[in-house]
């Protein structure tokens, strides 16, 4: 049955895209709980690493490369997103050692916004591959990566991708919502 499947996905040993997406949902709930902005931050940075993380080395570096493959069309506009991404992962970093981090920061923020629109934008280019059968290697983490890095230097996103205007908006100053 589809729930058993589901369950096996979820709770099996491989590693899968519904494994990932259960994690990164709970720790999008915990982030948004918490009362520490530095917790908070670095619980959305952990949502992130959840669905795109592959190494522990270079981590940093592999995030903002694939997530401007996986949100922004514009080859034009990927390097300013990959710029924002390691931006908000040092301030994660310099929070985590110690730097205090005021409530009012933009980067939890940023970082939260990032994460929701990685996992909805994960999740409806999961739903678009089940839907076109192609729900073998295409729709692992490894398939993810695989499709990412041979997008790097095409001008569109994976299929499936819906745009997000308010992610882009993070680093696009002609998206809609910036001055």
């Amino acid at each position: 049955s589809s729930c058993t499947s589901l369950l096996f996905q979820v709770f099996g040993k491989k590693d899968t895209m519904a494994r990932r997406f259960l994690n990164a949902v709970k720790l999008l709930a915990e982030s948004d709980r918490q009362a520490l902005p530095a917790i908070g931050l670095a619980l959305s940075v952990s949502a992130i690493e959840a669905l795109l993380g592959k190494d522990v080395t270079g981590l940093s570096s592999s995030l903002a490369d694939h997530i401007p493959i996986l949100l922004e069309p514009d080859s034009s506009k990927r390097e300013n997103a990959g710029k924002l991404v390691k931006r908000i992962y040092n301030t994660r970093s310099r929070a985590l050692h110690g730097e205090v981090l005021g409530a009012e920061s933009k980067e939890i923020i940023e970082a939260r916004t990032l994460a929701a629109g990685c996992l909805f934008g994960l999740w409806f280019r999961s739903d678009f591959l089940k839907r076109m059968g192609m729900d073998g290697i295409e729709n692992t983490p490894y398939g993810l990566l695989k499709e990412l890095k041979s997008l790097r230097w095409s001008r569109r996103v994976p299929d499936g991708v819906p745009d997000l205007p308010a992610v882009r908006a993070l680093w696009n100053d002609d998206a809609p919502g910036k001055a």
